[in-house]
């Protein structure tokens, strides 16, 4: 997969009320199930899925982001690291099934 990782993901996004009202058949702006990881990425699938994915590459933000040299990996990076088979494993199963219960609440 040649697509680098921050074009699946929304890295850092700006929701409007009415995506967090209406997400994830109401439950707010991310899908519940994840601990610290992929959620970013099943957000993108979801809402290009559902037609509502604006990027606007004139808009950046810049990520400080440990791995790109800006902070030392902290405690709470390392714990993280724990859920990442769970989650993964929860993104791959709920893409597979077409992320259900994805829809927005009317």
């Amino acid at each position: 997969d040649k697509v680098p990782a921050s074009a699946k993901i929304c890295g850092s996004p700006v929701f409007g009320r009415e995506w967090i009202h209406r997400a994830y058949q109401g439950s707010g702006a991310f899908h519940a199930g994840y601990s610290s990881f992929y959620s970013d990425e099943d957000l993108h699938c979801v809402a290009e899925k559902l037609g509502l994915l604006r990027n606007n590459p004139a808009i950046t933000q810049l990520h400080r982001h440990w791995s790109w040299g800006h902070m030392q990996r902290q405690p709470y990076h390392e714990r993280a690291q724990g859920n990442w088979t769970a989650d993964q494993k929860l993104f791959f199963e709920r893409k597979s099934a077409g992320f259900p219960d994805s829809d927005l609440k009317t």
